[in-house]
């Protein structure tokens, strides 16, 4: 990857309890031998701050298969505190200080991920309100940059091929997170006018798909997203008289799936900061070069739960009780079950990014076994 940071770079963090957060910190510190990482972590008090960011940290490293020794942990600072809250500023800028003039850098992964209409005001609070907050804390820290982690489906109900640099608010929206994401990144290009000034902080909008277990050991330290679609169809294999359907889900023939596993997602990520200011000021889709077809990954996948799903056109004058049921289950989810569209990757290609290792549904098979037959999970991959 890149070799653009050295000693001098050290991140501020939001996020890094959580997964995508917890596996770059990791990374970061593993990449950067003399880099420090602060982490703004939720808490009720400090000794709990620090047990939650230390939890989430080995966890990250079990995952990739690998251990962490108290000198990494010891670059990966704790501020206890909440997004729009300023008490942990102060905090922050002593942070800053003990490292003698090192430039500071922001990575804002913290993020509401609820899908539920009823979170709706929720999630626009902490992902639009929570950036701005970030952004005005980081002018006061002087950071040198704004690094700003959303998500491709900001794209919204927008098809066919969506550029990275494009700022057309969509039509519409699956939910109020995609929405929240998008009005997000608004703020953060509005707040960071270094390319009009030459002042101030340049960002950079980084925007994963849906990411997926490690690429190598197929672990994953929380769930959500695809392995909530999987863990929904196995819950109904489970059902006697559910073994050996036939599920036809009304479905267009060449929608698509797109995953990207974390730590191929971090190493993107890492590259982009390394690169310096070449990447400022841009958005990148970090997200997968292969995008998988869905009918596919249905029909292979579901034979694993004990039953088997196929597609039937979208305009046919009936759907069965059993596809109904699966629907409503996934709910949250079947928006994305139906989308022909590809990610285009131009900004992230002209960084000097990397081409990922393929990912067919077979390897996928295996990321789905690393998730059912974790322990306690109470479901067997077949």
């Amino acid at each position: 990857m890149g070799s653009g940071a050295g000693p001098g770079e050290d991140l501020l963090v939001t996020g890094g309890s959580g997964f995508l957060g917890s596996h770059l910190v990791v990374d970061w510190l593993r990449r950067h031998p003399q880099a420090r990482v602060a982490c703004l972590v939720r808490a009720p008090d400090d000794v709990t701050a620090v047990l939650r960011l230390r939890t989430a940290l080995l966890r990250a490293a079990a995952d990739s298969g690998q251990e962490v020794g108290p000198a990494l942990l010891s670059r990966a600072a704790v501020l206890r505190g909440e997004l729009g809250e300023e008490g942990w500023i102060d905090a922050a800028a002593g942070w800053a200080a003990e490292g003698g003039g090192r430039a500071v850098r922001v990575l804002h992964c913290a993020a509401s991920l609820s899908f539920r209409p009823e979170d709706r005001e929720a999630v626009r609070r902490i992902n639009i309100d929570g950036t701005r907050s970030l952004l005005a804390a980081a002018a006061r820290l002087q950071a040198a940059e704004f690094n700003y982690v959303t998500t491709a489906y900001g794209a919204g109900d927008r098809a066919g091929d969506v550029g990275e640099d494009e700022v057309c608010r969509p039509d519409g929206f699956s939910n109020g997170y995609e929405e929240s994401k998008w009005d997000a990144e608004a703020v953060v290009r509005e707040a960071c006018p270094r390319a009009l000034t030459g002042r101030g902080m340049g960002y950079r909008i980084l925007r994963p798909s849906i990411i997926i277990g490690h690429s190598t050991t197929h672990r994953l330290s929380s769930s959500s997203g695809f392995y909530n679609v999987v863990q929904t169809i196995f819950q109904l294999g489970r059902v006697q008289r559910h073994q050996g359907q036939l599920i036809l889900l009304p479905l267009p023939p060449d929608a698509t799936l797109d995953l990207i596993p974390v730590d191929v997602v971090v190493a993107e990520m890492i590259h982009l900061l390394d690169a310096g200011d070449a990447t400022l000021d841009h958005a990148f889709h970090l997200t997968s070069d292969g995008p998988l077809s869905m009918i596919e990954v249905l029909a292979r996948l579901s034979p694993m739960a004990g039953f088997s799903i196929d597609r039937q056109d979208e305009a046919a004058a009936e759907v069965s009780r059993l596809a109904r049921m699966l629907l409503q289950r996934l709910r949250h989810y079947t928006p994305y079950l139906g989308q022909i569209r590809r990610f285009d990757r131009s900004n992230v290609r002209a960084a000097g990014v990397a081409r990922q290792p393929p990912l067919d549904v077979e390897r996928l098979r295996d990321f789905v076994r690393g998730f059912i037959d974790r322990p306690n999970q109470g479901m067997v991959a077949r």
